[in-house]
């Protein structure tokens, strides 16, 4: 599979650009990023076992000296989605009660994250596959991130098998319904 090297992210939504690639290689290759925030769910795996490439990305990702930070919020298994803390804690809060929010896409989660690491943010990258989660907050932390297009958008794109790139205007589409604009477009987490 060979990826489209469209041009970098724009700052204006309306001009969202962001570089289509087949894997991590380039990204890692390039040492840019020295701390990676790696979501788990639908882009590690499905929950049950590590996705084809996955494992071997992470080894070949730990040669290049990264630093590795692995939050979750929620997940996804088999393609439904299933509910996670988050969820709840907006239920919670929809019926009146009080919640403090601590993790994606809350920037303070990246910020903490970067402090830990003794890192800025020029230097990391967040990859994941939910553009609220994954992406959304990298965006308010100033974080380079990576969308994982086969993750939980997957039908929304229109893929229906891992591996799948996904068209970029849908990827255009979806990003400014919800305001998130990656940086880089995966089809999955592979070299």
């Amino acid at each position: 599979m060979i990826g489209r090297c469209l041009s970098v992210q724009s700052s204006s939504p309306n001009e969202l650009k962001f570089q289509t690639l087949s894997g991590i290689q380039h990204l890692a290759e390039s040492h840019r990023f020295k701390a990676w925030f790696l979501d788990q769910f639908d882009v590690l795996h499905d929950g049950k076992q590590p996705y084809p490439g996955d494992i071997s990305a992470l080894e070949k990702l730990a040669t290049c000296g990264a630093k590795m930070q692995m939050p979750d919020f929620v997940t996804v298994e088999a393609r439904a989605l299933r509910v996670m803390p988050g969820t709840l804690a907006a239920t919670y809060e929809k019926l009146g009660g009080e919640v403090k929010w601590m993790g994606k896409p809350d920037k303070i989660m990246y910020k903490s994250s970067m402090e830990m690491a003794a890192v800025d943010a020029s230097d990391c990258i967040a990859v994941g596959d939910s553009l609220h989660h994954d992406i959304k907050g990298p965006n308010a932390a100033g974080i380079a991130s990576a969308f994982i297009a086969g993750g939980i958008h997957a039908t929304e794109l229109g893929l229906s098998k891992f591996g799948e790139v996904a068209d970029d205007n849908s990827v255009h589409a979806l990003a400014l319904k919800d305001n998130a604009y990656p940086t880089y477009v995966l089809p999955s987490f592979t070299w």
